[in-house]
């Protein structure tokens, strides 16, 4: 009696007790933040954001890249393949940075701070790509002729526009709080006329100037070189 009463008992209490699933392994696993930001993202954004890659290595392949050193410059083979890369570039560098805007204003409440130390650990990070990419080209090419201002834009790689969208970008995380919280109180009916406006100047009339509208960023706050 007290072996079958202790069975069943045990039995209950298997009952009871639920089994962990492999998703609350997962929850308890330390990489379970990069797996959760991973389930909540949307597959559509994400493969345009890899097209959006894709058209920008074109644009530089064709330009830096090997694809075209056998090709007369300035023939019509070249004017055809650079006609052809060149748009690609410009528009996967906007279709890149509206998806990251988009993640970064979709947060309830985005703070300074936040933005700020985003801003700073993009600084710091890009700093050190530049300062290892700036010694392996001393390195590999020890005679090369180096100006002040390269020297400077390796050195202040943000400051100096050197790389100019990072530039751009590390404004953008300073003004996005501001610029979040100030869409939200005008509301959607403004919003949309805004958007409007916006496209006029920026995609139209400041089109036709003689600056493209992807270098407005840098142009506007007097970081061009």
């Amino acid at each position: 009696m007290h072996a079958e009463t202790h069975a069943e008992t045990h039995a209950a209490t298997m009952r009871k007790e639920p089994r962990s699933s492999s998703r609350d392994t997962a929850s308890a696993s330390p990489f379970s933040p990069v797996v959760r930001r991973w389930r909540n993202r949307e597959s559509g954004v994400e493969a345009l954001r890899i097209i959006a890659m894709v058209m920008i290595v074109a644009y530089h392949s064709c330009w830096n890249g090997t694809a075209v050193q056998n090709v007369a410059l300035g023939s019509s083979a070249f004017d055809l393949w650079a006609l052809s890369l060149s748009p690609l570039g410009k528009t996967g560098v906007a279709i890149f940075f509206l998806i990251s805007a988009w993640y970064l204003c979709e947060r309830e409440a985005p703070t300074f701070r936040s933005s700020l130390r985003k801003a700073c650990y993009l600084e710091l990070e890009v700093l050190m790509y530049n300062i290892i990419l700036f010694a392996e080209y001393r390195i590999l090419v020890p005679n090369a002729l180096l100006s002040v201002d390269d020297i400077v834009g390796n050195l202040f790689p943000i400051s100096s526009n050197a790389l100019w969208y990072a530039t751009a970008y590390i404004m953008f995380l300073l003004l996005y709080p501001f610029v979040t919280a100030a869409l939200r109180a005008i509301g959607p009916s403004m919003h949309a006329r805004l958007a409007l406006v916006m496209f006029a100047v920026w995609g139209i009339a400041y089109g036709l100037t003689r600056y493209a509208t992807w270098e407005f960023p840098t142009w506007s706050f007097g970081f061009n070189r």
